[in-house]
């Protein structure tokens, strides 16, 4: 099943804005989503 969310940060730090943005749509999803899950395996 596909899903899609949409998320919106503003932060002066990059880096900041990317980590509230992953924590937001983790959250929304609910888990991980399986694109994510197959690249972090591939990398172990």
């Amino acid at each position: 099943m596909l899903q899609a969310k949409t998320a919106s940060i503003v932060h002066d730090d990059p880096r900041e804005a990317g980590l509230e943005i992953v924590e937001e749509l983790l959250e929304q999803l609910e888990r991980p989503p399986d694109l994510v899950n197959q690249s972090l395996e591939d990398r172990a």
